[in-house]
């Protein structure tokens, strides 16, 4: 955790992921066991292709990724932005 402004917690995300490779569904993304799936951090690559020769359709897939996070106590009964870049 790290406060880069007053009254502003900067929280980094990029760790402890779980990255399910194959569309899970939207009731099951939340329910599927983490050991079904992948820790990663992000960035990551969610298929390797090659540089050249490939059939633009090995990568029109649908998979998932999940993590959690605890509110800080300073933020509780706050109002919380959650912003990825």
């Amino acid at each position: 955790m790290k406060t880069s402004q007053p009254g502003r917690i900067v929280i980094e995300l990029n760790d402890d992921w779980i990255f399910f490779e194959s569309d899970v569904g939207d009731k099951k993304a939340f329910s599927t066991p983490a050991a079904k799936g992948q820790k990663v951090a992000l960035p990551h690559t969610n298929k390797i292709q090659p540089f050249h020769n490939f059939d633009e359709k090995s990568s029109q897939f649908i998979s998932w990724y999940r993590t959690s996070f605890k509110v800080p106590a300073e933020a509780r009964k706050k109002k919380v932005f959650v912003e990825f870049d």
